[in-house]
């Protein structure tokens, strides 16, 4: 910096090729505030232009690398087809919903043997396995017709492994068999055991997506009204 010499230092001199700088930046001595903000917009400006394209712009190639370009011709323009990028995104991104999906399937079918389950409720909650049905009925006569407050789970529990054991559900597999056990209501006053007895399937991750609280809320709505129909046949 040039300084002065007229009685001490008063401050910088701004010399004309200071003044030149400032011009091609695009500041003044004025306004150098001002001029700084609009050059730091313009900056801004600039690197997002040159970072995003937008549907239609040619650096949609660079954004979007393998997806490839339909050819369009717009009427009265004779320079030749255009190319429009991002034109099949849509059916790309339904391939791979698709692709999601098969594999998501095929996970939970094999890996979590969503069907085996399926029918393990079929079997049990909605008593479709005759003969363990008719075995458990036998067995756990007895005990459901004492009160409500008078019966204990790992009684019935007890009760259900032995029916189990007695009967064809016994091959089932030792996951299944495992999960299999028994839920009390909260008895009310005059009420019976068996109005309180549940069959109980536990369910865990990631089998809680398909079978619900609420699903398995209805399910054991289900086995209540199947009990008393076969307690009564």
């Amino acid at each position: 910096p040039r300084w002065s010499n007229t009685g001490g230092i008063s401050g910088p001199v701004v010399g004309v090729g200071d003044v030149a700088s400032s011009k091609s930046l695009g500041l003044s001595a004025g306004g150098s505030g001002i001029s700084r903000q609009r050059s730091w917009r313009q900056h801004q400006q600039n690197q997002q232009q040159q970072l995003l394209a937008l549907p239609g712009d040619a650096r949609g190639y660079e954004d979007m690398p393998g997806i490839a370009t339909v050819g369009f011709h717009v009427e009265g323009d004779d320079s030749g087809p255009k190319d429009l990028p991002l034109a099949d995104l849509s059916a790309r991104v339904e391939q791979a919903a698709l692709q999601t999906n098969k594999h998501l399937v095929s996970l939970m079918m094999v890996r979590y043997a969503l069907g085996e389950h399926c029918l393990a409720l079929r079997r049990f909650v909605l008593l479709g396995q005759g003969d363990f049905v008719e075995s458990l009925l036998d067995a756990a006569g007895p005990e459901l017709s004492k009160n409500a407050s008078e019966v204990y789970r790992h009684q019935l529990q007890g009760i259900v492994e032995m029916a189990v054991r007695q009967t064809n559900a016994q091959w089932c597999s030792a996951d299944v068999l495992a999960r299999l056990g028994v839920k009390l209501l909260q008895p009310s006053a005059g009420e019976k055991a068996w109005d309180i007895f549940l069959l109980d399937y536990a369910i865990d991750s990631p089998l809680h997506v398909v079978f619900t609280p609420t699903a398995m809320q209805q399910y054991d709505r289900a086995f209540a009204f199947l009990w008393r129909l076969r307690r009564v046949s």
